[in-house]
């Protein structure tokens, strides 16, 4: 057994007392298991931290203004139906879109959240199932718009008559405006909640996407949603299970995904005020994800009067001039990990190749002394 272990040893040493010829030892062969086995375990940990992917951050001016960026949501109203709520946009030079139907769907939901049927574009008022034929429009007063001959059959024509002379239009009273009333259209999806998903396009300028219910128009560059009075008040609790502005990286956060907002005193005006930073990240293949994170603050207001503001939900974000970059590398370089490996062998080896000489000296002087 202990000849055959002696075949292990790496380190044979020179011997006068055998004739001057190199001899191995029990002792020289445990070494040099302990040395192939350390050298094993060093290389190893080695190729571990040469695998280690490691992120640096940069920070840059943004020169990229004439792109767009994309905001994901997914959102559940409980307490609201589906056919009373609207997406709509705005930006700071402007720009409106208004009850956005484009990659924009909405799923019905019971009193238990359970969805009631597929999901349908978010086309205001619009459902899968069949409904009553609309009413044929009755024509009446246009409410001091026109002279008392003309007649206004829809709500559109009163609305574009208050627009050429100027007004401020209000449909709540208005006769033709039956059709799109709030209070109507929570009464025919009742005790119903709505979940909202999708995502839009947006300038890269500061602006606000706001979900609120009531159909919304826009007069004299105003915008505006029409509310029933009859509406009583408005519960906008919600929760927002994801909200990002573009695609995902390794280890990015979304500060407002799972979050569950109630509106305790109903009416109320959520704000979220997002600061948007554009962000890249090259991945170690070379690929590019352009992207952007964000921070929030969030804040309630309640609006019982319509001079207070429109109860919803709003998202008020704005651009941050900079980009960060987070480039992946190594930890080193191919050449570091080789140097690192070659001294790793070498020097276990050597050290060993020493003790192993030092243990073998002192076992002859002590075999001398006997």
């Amino acid at each position: 057994m202990l000849d055959r272990l002696r075949q292990f040893d790496a380190y044979p040493k020179y011997d006068e007392e055998s004739g001057g010829f190199r001899v191995r030892t029990s002792t020289g062969a445990l070494l040099s298991v302990v040395c192939l086995l350390l050298i094993g375990a060093l290389v190893a940990e080695q190729v571990q931290e040469y695998r280690k992917i490691q992120v640096l951050p940069e920070i840059k001016v943004d020169t990229s203004r004439k792109e767009k960026i994309t905001l994901n949501f997914d959102i559940t109203f409980p307490h609201l139906s589906c056919n009373v709520l609207g997406v709509d946009t705005m930006d700071s030079t402007g720009a409106q879109q208004i009850d956005i139907s484009h990659n924009v769907f909405k799923q019905r939901l019971d009193k238990q959240g359970k969805p009631l049927d597929v999901s349908y574009k978010a086309d205001i008022g619009s459902s899968p199932q069949a409904e009553a034929p609309p009413p044929v429009p009755q024509c009446g007063s246009c409410y001091g718009a026109a002279d008392d001959t003309k007649k206004c059959c829809t709500c559109t024509e009163v609305q574009q008559l208050y627009r050429q002379r100027g007004w401020r239009f209000d449909p709540n009273g208005v006769a033709q405006c039956r059709d799109v009333d709030l209070a109507e259209k929570i009464k025919a999806q009742p005790d119903e909640g709505c979940r909202l998903y999708g995502f839009v396009r947006l300038k890269k300028i500061a602006g606000n996407m706001h979900i609120a219910p009531g159909t919304s128009f826009q007069d004299s560059h105003t915008h505006m949603h029409g509310a029933s009075a009859e509406l009583g008040k408005v519960n906008n609790t919600h929760i927002i299970h994801s909200l990002s502005f573009g695609d995902d990286f390794p280890g990015i956060l979304h500060p407002l995904d799972d979050t569950y907002n109630i509106d305790e005193h109903y009416m109320g005006m959520i704000q979220y005020f997002i600061k948007v930073v554009p962000t890249e990240y090259e991945e170690i293949s070379g690929n590019i994800v352009t992207t952007n994170q964000y921070s929030v603050t969030a804040h309630t207001k309640y609006v019982d009067t319509p001079d207070k503001g429109l109860p919803g939900v709003y998202f008020m974000y704005d651009l941050s001039p900079l980009v960060i970059k987070y480039v992946e590398g190594r930890s080193f370089t191919l050449e570091h990990f080789v140097t690192g490996v070659c001294a790793i062998v070498g020097g276990v080896f050597t050290a060993l190749a020493l003790l192993d000489s030092l243990m073998f000296r002192a076992l002859k002087l002590s075999s001398k002394r006997d």
